[in-house]
């Protein structure tokens, strides 16, 4: 499974477009809300049951909708198959703001995946250091851990703390 913090990624990857990386054709954004590379699914040779796409959106509720529906309609691809977005979309009260909401339910998901047995392997997109406590558990429980993030706000503790880190640089610019 896949558990994405689109907060931090859409943030890290704005910050790279401000600084003048240019985007792949083909990378899905919506300012502040969301960014997704179809590419990032073909990482690996995995069966991928499932990709959580967690975020926060500024708006009232047909807003939230509509971020839900865009996202649930993404289909990726890997090796042997397809899905689509499971997307999370959590309420910001100010615009621009990070809510903790994302990574609460991030985690929480994942630890309960972790627990139930119903991951072998999972990967985290985020580049944020406050996920390394959850990462040490989910090993511990014999999980494969692996995360993927880019290089712009990086803590990087996060490339030596699991069993593999993905650099997003070259799937996203």
């Amino acid at each position: 499974m896949f558990f994405v913090d689109g907060e931090n990624l859409t943030l890290r990857f704005q910050a790279m477009v401000e600084a003048g990386s240019i985007a792949r054709q083909g990378v899905r954004h919506e300012t502040d809300t969301y960014v997704w590379a179809n590419e990032i699914a073909m990482y690996s040779s995995w069966y991928l049951m499932r990709v959580s796409y967690y975020t926060s959106v500024f708006g009232d509720d047909p807003k939230i909708r509509s971020i839900n529906e865009q996202l649930k309609k993404i289909q990726y691809h890997y090796h042997g198959g397809s899905g689509f977005i499971n997307p999370h979309v959590f309420k910001k009260q100010k615009r621009g703001d990070k809510t903790k909401s994302v990574d609460i339910n991030l985690v929480t998901d994942l630890l309960r995946h972790t627990y139930n047995g119903s991951v072998d392997e999972v990967c985290i997109l985020s580049g944020d250091g406050d996920y390394l406590p959850t990462i040490r558990e989910v090993m511990r429980k014999g999980v494969r851990v692996h995360v993927g993030a880019f290089s712009s706000g990086l803590d990087s503790r996060l490339r030596t703390q699991c069993d593999e880190f993905i650099d997003l640089d070259p799937i996203f610019f």
